[in-house]
């Protein structure tokens, strides 16, 4: 993940630009694909962005529910 990113804190934090958002939403995308691709049905991942790069742990997790929707 990106070190810092813009963040907007308005009833919760969340990213300020999109074009972060849309990066980490490739980044989880390519994670989720690379584990899919070697067989793995469930995996476990860190904070991934969440501690010291500061990512908004509310919309990562977000991204990674989008994620998993998108592959049913």
């Amino acid at each position: 993940a990106k070190r810092e990113p813009s963040l907007i804190n308005d009833d919760g934090i969340r990213y300020g630009l999109e074009t972060q958002k849309s990066a980490m939403r490739l980044r989880i995308r390519v994670l989720c694909q690379a584990a899919m691709n070697c067989g793995c049905h469930a995996f476990v991942v860190s904070a991934v962005g969440c501690g010291a790069y500061k990512h908004p742990p509310g919309e990562v997790a977000a991204l990674f529910q989008e994620d998993s929707k998108r592959r049913r």
